[in-house]
């Protein structure tokens, strides 16, 4: 059976292995989704082991994904009575098509990420970056940046190991930022800009918003706080190669169903406006779409490409989704060639 312990972290977390014959957390599977060239979806067994994933990073050789769980968040009282393993991750090993795209996913490795006491961190993970010698993690819950690095080195091109390394270290505070979300709309997104700033977006309070807060960071440490005008609520964001940013948005619609944006951030309203905006390159609703929250970049065959990940909520009780006639939400993975979006603006 599964291979535990092969690395004990604290008496707290252990890197757990899975052998290439044996039954994995989750699998992948193909879905057809209406407007997406490919998609996955990743079958859980347990819904109370895996799932929830809401931060992704890529490998740059797209070779290799790390899923990140926001478990959980629930009251006490749901947990008590159905418990999750909280803010689990997951390294998978992904196997490419001949055009360079994501086509099936492999369980490899998993592990638990800690709090600052070197506990198990309580949830609410949402969004990671790579930065100097680490990885940021944002938390939907206060304005913090959290960073998991394996030594005090400078590593701009983190190898797999060291990667994985990261994710099993203690974190630190490694930024201190306002809580500029109302309520329960947290810091989703974080990325790391062209000229090395440190670029954080809360998502929506109410539909109806306009604006979101906006936080950057630049390299000397030195923050700048203004807005961006969302036509949907920010889940994540993304730097290509090129330096150009990509902003994911999602919005539940009820009846009609998800709705799904991707845009393209104005660089000139980055640089010299008050207020940050876009240009749309994907904007559809679909009752097949789900709750897309994470997204990573790559590049395979020598093209790049984004992909983006659901969150099914798996953590939720079953009084509030089986026990109301309601179908448990999918793990959904998408990709797109960046070429081909671009060419849509």
């Amino acid at each position: 059976m599964i291979l535990s312990s092969l690395l004990s972290i604290s008496i707290f977390t252990t890197l757990t292995t899975y052998a290439e014959t044996e039954v994995k957390p989750f699998y992948s599977g193909t879905i057809l989704l209406p407007g997406i060239e490919q998609a996955l979806v990743l079958n859980h067994r347990n819904r109370r082991e895996s799932g929830g994933f809401s931060a992704m990073w890529l490998s740059k050789d797209c070779k290799t994904t790390w899923f990140i769980s926001d478990y959980s968040q629930v009251s006490e009282g749901d947990l008590k009575e159905q418990p999750v393993s909280k803010s689990k991750w997951f390294e998978t090993k992904n196997i490419l098509d001949q055009t360079g795209r994501i086509k099936s996913i492999n369980v490899v490795y998993s592990g638990q990420l800690k709090a600052l006491d070197g506990s198990v961190l309580r949830g609410a993970a949402e969004s990671v970056v790579w930065h100097n010698n680490g990885l940021l993690l944002s938390l939907d819950d206060t304005g913090n940046l959290l960073k998991y690095s394996f030594n005090n080195a400078y590593q701009p091109k983190p190898s797999v190991t060291q990667i994985r390394s990261a994710l099993m270290a203690t974190p630190t505070i490694a930024y201190k930022q306002p809580q500029l979300g109302q309520g329960n709309a947290g810091l989703e997104s974080i990325t790391i800009t062209g000229d090395g700033s440190i670029l954080s977006m809360w998502e929506k309070f109410k539909l109806s918003d306009n604006v979101v807060p906006v936080q950057i960071i630049d390299k000397q440490g030195d923050a700048i706080s203004t807005n961006y005008r969302a036509v949907s609520s920010p889940k994540d964001i993304t730097t290509l190669q090129s330096g150009e940013i990509i902003v994911l948005e999602k919005d539940w619609l009820g009846a009609k169903g998800s709705r799904l944006r991707l845009s393209l951030l104005d660089q000139k309203s980055l640089k010299t406006s008050n207020e940050l905006s876009s240009v749309s390159l994907f904007d559809r609703t679909e009752l097949g779409y789900d709750n897309f929250e994470g997204m990573a970049s790559c590049t395979a065959n020598g093209k790049e490409w984004i992909y983006l990940v659901s969150d099914d909520n798996g953590d939720w009780h079953t009084k509030d989704v089986e026990e109301k006639g309601r179908e448990r939400q999918k793990t959904l993975f998408i990709g797109f060639e960046v070429n081909k979006l671009l060419s849509h603006q």
